[in-house]
């Protein structure tokens, strides 16, 4: 019964929220799509293994909540990675595995419209780090805000 009530204050929660408001998240990026959410999913999917990332799975949240009764928006996780440069990022950054490999979430508000968010690698190094490492987050950052924007179109 507490874990139902916990995903419905969530789910309350974020359905609440507008784009802007979501944008004021550290960390967070969220770009609004001019695409139907559920057409972006193979889309991004196909995109990315175009440029050569691996697609490790696609976590549907609407599909699965609704197994235990609840009702959710369109709600698709991408979990992608590339391994060489994943690879060399734990390597150097074990704890990075706690975020890795990267996500993109494709969903929709209450009004029906879509969206992609994820997390910026920039801040998820300093936070799994404690400390910028340019050298790496700089380069991700950039091709994940050019993926988002290419999807988001």
């Amino acid at each position: 019964m507490q874990k139902v009530l916990f995903i419905l204050t969530i789910t309350l929660f974020f359905s609440t929220l507008s784009a802007q408001e979501f944008l004021k998240f550290e960390g967070i990026v969220t770009l609004e799509t001019k695409g139907d959410a559920p057409q972006l999913v193979p889309e991004l999917t196909s995109m990315l293994e175009a440029k050569g990332y691996t697609v490790f799975s696609i976590i549907d949240h609407q599909e699965n909540a609704s197994t235990v009764g609840t009702e959710l928006n369109f709600s698709n996780l991408i979990i992608f990675g590339n391994p060489e440069m994943g690879s060399q990022v734990l390597a150097e950054f074990p704890l990075m595995a706690l975020d890795l490999p990267m996500k993109f979430l494709i969903w929709t508000n209450a009004e029906g419209i879509s969206y992609i968010t994820y997390t910026r690698p920039s801040y998820l190094f300093r936070k799994n780090t404690g400390k910028d490492v340019p050298e790496f987050s700089a380069k991700m950052d950039e091709v994940l805000f050019g993926l988002a924007k290419e999807i988001a179109k």
